[in-house]
């Protein structure tokens, strides 16, 4: 178990630096909490000599690196570090979960919502979420059984609705702004990535918190990036499927090749909203307002559309 643990943190120091590698350092500096023993004292430089031998267990390969630089080392096998990586992030959803349980129960014990979101911020923060380990991270969830997942579900989406409503969220300093927002954006995409995750696996829409009504837009508008020519889509668009969007307001929104599966939309404000290509199967468009929404390309199949103002 004290194994499976260090090789997990060892994978989330490769997933928060370059191209999923990490100097003995940082893998000395994530794995140490977990070590059973004190750090040798004849430890080479750079690292202990328990952490070596980890290195040197198999699991691991050196990356060429600048003359003088200290030693870069990635897993064998990517996919590994993957499915450590994943490992790690469920861990942290159950632990988040209990605690939060913990703390409405008697809050002396547990965390708090600003504790949970430091404690996210941490392991989620210093690299996006998405892609093959958002994938992984899928993969693991449907390990757990559905009454689990479900309650982790609830908890991440009450957590989601206070970053929606932009309560003050304590953050380490950071060495400019601009890093500080990037590892915050990072964060946040993950909070709804695995959000999204738990519901596929669960196939229940997440529950709905009072939020403003334009809460998700002003959100979406922050945390999304520009598209380009060589980039035309935006993976937190591929991850608002199964949620209660009923009444938001999103008008104007850019959300061309959005995953709205089993998104609740009813009474939702998509004036001249940008649809092209989303996915829209199984969605509830009743009263929703698509006066002049660009619907060119979306998959409307099984989608509830009745009373919806469209003109397009």
């Amino acid at each position: 178990e004290i194994f499976t643990r260090l090789l997990e943190e060892a994978a989330t120091a490769t997933w928060h630096g370059q191209e999923w590698t990490a100097t003995v350092t940082a893998l000395e500096t994530r794995c140490r909490p977990f070590w059973p023993t004190a750090r040798p004292a004849r430890a080479r430089p750079g690292g202990s000599e328990g952490i070596m031998r980890l290195l040197l267990a198999g699991c691991f390969r050196r990356v060429e690196s600048e003359p003088g630089a200290e030693e870069v080392f990635a897993f064998c096998h990517h996919s590994l570090a993957l499915c450590l990586a994943a490992r790690r992030i469920v861990r942290l959803v159950r632990l988040m979960s209990q605690q939060l349980k913990q703390y409405r129960a008697n809050p002396d014990k547990g965390w708090n919502a600003e504790t949970v979101w430091m404690s996210w911020f941490e392991v989620c923060g210093p690299a996006g979420l998405e892609g093959l380990l958002y994938t992984a991270v899928r993969r693991e969830l449907t390990l757990h059984p559905v009454r689990t997942v479900w309650e982790w579900q609830k908890q991440l989406s009450w957590l989601f609705s206070q970053l929606l409503q932009e309560l003050p969220m304590v953050v380490p300093a950071a060495t400019s702004h601009r890093l500080l927002m990037t590892r915050v954006q990072h964060a946040e995409r993950a909070l709804l990535a695995v959000l999204n995750g738990c519901a596929r696996h669960t196939g229940r829409r997440s529950p709905r918190w009072a939020v403003d009504a334009t809460a998700l837009g002003t959100w979406l508008h922050r945390v999304r990036c520009q598209r380009s020519e060589a980039d035309l889509g935006s993976a937190v668009l591929g991850w608002l499927s199964h949620l209660d969007l009923s009444g938001m307001v999103l008008r104007l929104a850019d959300l061309w090749g959005a995953d709205l599966q089993a998104t609740d939309l009813r009474g939702a404000d998509l004036y001249w909203a940008n649809l092209g290509q989303a996915d829209l199967r199984g969605a509830d468009l009743r009263d929703a307002n698509l006066e002049q929404a660009n619907l060119v390309g979306a998959s409307l199949p099984a989608a509830h559309a009745e009373g919806a103002a469209a003109n397009f």
